[in-house]
């Protein structure tokens, strides 16, 4: 399937059998003529919530990251799954494959059938109820986002299982069409079908995928193409380019840039000397994002402007002394601490005891 790099997807409705979340291996073929795709998805299980494997920056890279469960209801994308080590190259076939272990936990990245990065990851991704979106991205906020750059790629031999495959046995089938009754396989798009607004699911799982947004052809169908340029053994793989980690502008790679805006509990709750409350902001196209925290008590008024101004991604620590706007310390009760950024509004609760 060719994806035209403006609005192209394949959706997957949820099932059961797509969680793969304490043991997986997703692999697929890919080439693109715009490497430097800058955050874009392959695909992702869940907006925002399970998993998602895409191009790590605009450095023609490949990496993945697994929304893990924190507790009490919070969790943190990270990324385990690479960035590579190895740079793609324009109109070149790659073969990509990440895997991860709960019981070891490893999470690995293979580009080629070749192990290049493999990381800790201490708890799996969470289960819940998100679709599988091939070449895009879908917020659940009642319309599409697609990232910037989009896919503009074509992708082939979509595998998905529910076991954490060796590099040997990634190897041995990476050039091989599957039955799609292999063991721990749970979805399987050769996408060779050539027409029609459906990729089929290989195996008996039927995790059928939608062309588009709608049951029509329109705008968003990926295209079908004849492929003929596959690499079919070792011997027609490209030749790898290799850059340096310690060169890449000093990113850490052991945290994922975070995805989403999130106002955290203040700490500590209750309290009375001051309290501090934190909040996120996520990469955006924009860059920095036009942040306001305001405190407000039980009638709605507000007490104190406690954050205003502009801020990268990132997570951002304020201190509250309990002080209003005049300088006065208020009095004890229940307040309320309200962040606004763009379409985002999030409000909290704390108490304050004298």
């Amino acid at each position: 399937l060719s994806f035209d790099g403006v609005d192209d997807l394949v959706e997957v409705a949820h099932d059961p059998s797509l969680n793969v979340s304490e043991q997986f291996t997703i692999e697929f073929w890919i080439k693109t003529e715009n490497p430097t795709q800058n955050w874009t998805r392959v695909l992702e299980k869940g907006s925002w919530d399970e998993y998602y494997i895409g191009f790590y920056g605009n450095r023609a890279r490949m990496h993945g990251a697994l929304r893990t469960d924190l507790g009490n209801g919070y969790s943190r994308m990270t990324i385990p799954l690479g960035p590579s080590y190895s740079v793609m190259q324009p109109d070149q076939w790659y073969h990509v494959a990440a895997t991860y272990d709960i019981n070891t936990q490893q999470a690995v990245i293979y580009v080629n059938g070749v192990l290049e990065v493999t990381k800790t990851a201490v708890a799996s991704p969470r289960r819940l109820l998100g679709d599988l979106i091939i070449g895009a991205v879908k917020r659940p906020v009642g319309e599409d986002f697609y990232y910037e750059g989009h896919l503009d790629a074509v992708l082939d031999e979509l595998r998905i299982w529910n076991i954490a495959r060796t590099d040997v046995e990634i190897t041995d089938l990476m050039f091989v069409e599957l039955m799609g009754g292999e063991e721990g396989l749970v979805a399987y798009y050769p996408f060779d079908e050539g027409s029609g607004q459906v990729a089929h699911d290989m195996t008996g799982n039927s995790n059928h995928g939608r062309l588009g947004l709608t049951e029509e052809e329109d705008s968003a169908d990926p295209t079908w193409v004849e492929i003929t340029d596959r690499p079919l053994g070792p011997a027609s793989l490209p030749a790898k380019q290799w850059v340096d980690y310690a060169a890449d502008e000093g990113l850490d790679f052991a945290e994922a840039l975070p995805e989403e805006f999130e106002l955290h509990p203040n700490f500590p709750n209750p309290f009375n000397a001051g309290t501090t409350i934190s909040f996120t902001v996520p990469m955006t196209r924009e860059g920095a994002v036009e942040v306001t925290v305001n405190i407000y008590d039980l009638r709605g008024q507000l007490i104190k402007q406690l954050v205003r101004g502009t801020f990268e991604s990132g997570t951002h620590t304020y201190k509250w002394d309990g002080s209003a706007e005049d300088g006065i310390v208020a009095t004890s009760g229940v307040y309320f601490y309200r962040m606004v950024a763009g379409d985002y509004v999030e409000t909290r609760r704390m108490l304050m005891l004298k």
